[in-house]
């Protein structure tokens, strides 16, 4: 029961470090590199790839080559959305599930 509380409490860290991340990234650039968004985020390649065009599609955001144009206008919107992703960081072994 003790080991089911230290490792929620660490997901819950890292999750936390995550969007913090994730977040200041957003906030301070007009684009970002997809390749470090998805090692910020720490998602597997194949999630990451279907998940990306579907926030750029949610979110208002472009595409062009390696680089993701952020939406300022959105991206709050976004960031909050992460919340709600916690299959992400809690499921590794359960994500093709949600491809």
């Amino acid at each position: 029961m003790k080991k089911k509380r230290i490792k929620s409490l660490k997901e819950k860290k890292k999750k936390k470090q995550i969007i913090e991340k994730i977040t200041r990234i957003m906030k301070v650039s007009t684009r970002v590199n997809l390749d470090r968004m998805q090692d910020v985020l720490n998602m597997d390649k194949t999630l990451f790839n279907n998940k990306i065009f579907e926030w750029a599609e949610e979110f208002e955001f472009k595409i062009d080559g390696d680089y993701l144009i952020v939406n300022q206008d959105t991206v709050s919107k976004f960031l909050a959305s992460l919340n709600d992703l916690s299959f992400i960081w809690e499921n590794k072994d359960d994500e093709k599930n949600y491809l």
